[in-house]
């Protein structure tokens, strides 16, 4: 509610706000206000994730590796007293495609300041395309299957 509150709020710009709260219970729209649309789970995913331009996120690692697969930078706000999601967010950080807010720190102001830093550093959007290409040109499975066949 409180992340719903705040984008109802950002007035700088034209955006479009999709929020999930990841119960898959529920697929359905939960409530609209504005330019902000929450549901319980999102079974497009995907197609919602390759559509946006920053994704804004808890920093779980399945999320954050998508976003670098797909080249959408992200604002992340790692759930408070959880290790691996402010790791994982500092992570991605240092890697130029990312913006932390700390869960006690979110606002509008926050909020609009990191929207703003991802989208005049020229550098950020080139980042994330670098990353996704990168990431795309791999074959785990293929290296891993002829390594196994090596050993054999």
């Amino acid at each position: 509610k409180r992340l719903a509150r705040i984008f109802s709020k950002i007035r700088k710009r034209e955006i479009e706000v999709v929020l999930s709260y990841g119960s898959p219970k529920s697929d359905r729209l939960v409530c609209k206000k504005g330019n902000v649309k929450i549901y319980g789970w999102l079974n497009n995913r995907f197609e919602m994730l390759k559509a946006s331009d920053i994704v804004v996120s808890r920093g779980g690692h399945n999320t954050l590796s998508e976003c670098m697969y797909y080249g959408k930078p992200m604002i992340i706000i790692p759930t408070p007293y959880h290790s691996e999601h402010e790791s994982n967010a500092r992570s991605v950080e240092k890697l130029g495609i990312a913006k932390v807010i700390k869960d006690d720190e979110l606002s509008v102001r926050t909020i609009e300041e990191a929207l703003d830093e991802l989208i005049n550093d020229g550098s950020t959007f080139k980042k994330c395309e670098k990353i996704s290409s990168d990431l795309s040109s791999l074959d785990p499975v293929g290296e891993v299957t002829e390594e196994i066949f090596n050993l054999l």
